[in-house]
């Protein structure tokens, strides 16, 4: 596993996490690691993201893209 090393925290920056650790009975790093995986999610799989897209897309017969291109070609 890497490691990483932030320089020049700000102290109160750094107070907070501590306190945040400490009310969690977690270590600081361990806090850094929670906040940054939900600051970057990871990137999934192609189906991960198939599957939002698809959930995007309103129920039913959706219309064909070659109508709508001739509807306002013609327009």
């Amino acid at each position: 596993m890497a490691r990483l090393v932030i320089d020049d925290v700000d102290e109160e920056l750094l107070a907070r996490l501590k306190d945040r650790a400490a009310a969690r009975s977690q270590s600081v790093a361990e806090i850094a690691k929670e906040i940054i995986v939900r600051a970057i999610p990871s990137r999934g799989t192609a189906s991960d993201a198939f599957r939002k897209i698809r959930a995007l897309t309103p129920p039913g017969p959706q219309a064909d893209s070659t109508d709508i291109i001739r509807q306002i070609r013609d327009e």
